[in-house]
């Protein structure tokens, strides 16, 4: 008997499983769960249920009826701690970089290029 699963029955208390899984359940997009679940498992015993599973829904809210192919991978947003990222930057599902005023390496507001490799 795992020691550990017959203390959480006995207490009442959700297991570190459940509690990821709940966390997984919010977030906008369901892809990757084995590799997600461990990336929740660590930001959970960083930062606690209470801040992850509130800036997950918070997040999960301003990706609401928002492109999914722009909505990172869970285990990406958990790895990179993107949740502790400042949610206006989570509107455009880019967390900070704002893709739109690039077009084909020039800033579409300055006219600017990058110096980008030339094949």
């Amino acid at each position: 008997m795992n020691y550990m699963l017959d203390m959480e029955y006995h207490t009442g208390l959700p297991s570190a499983s459940d509690l990821s899984v709940s966390v997984y359940e919010a977030y906008p997009r369901k892809v990757g769960r084995p590799v997600a679940l461990k990336a929740i498992q660590r930001a959970l015993k960083k930062h606690g249920f209470k801040l992850v599973m509130e800036k997950t829904v918070a997040y999960a809210r301003s990706r609401w009826q928002q492109d999914p192919k722009f909505t990172p991978y869970p285990a990406t947003w958990y790895n990179q701690e993107r949740y502790m990222d400042a949610p206006e930057t989570w509107a455009n599902g880019n967390n900070g970089s704002n893709p739109s005023r690039w077009v084909g390496g020039a800033d579409a507001q300055s006219g600017e290029v990058d110096d980008l490799p030339v094949s």
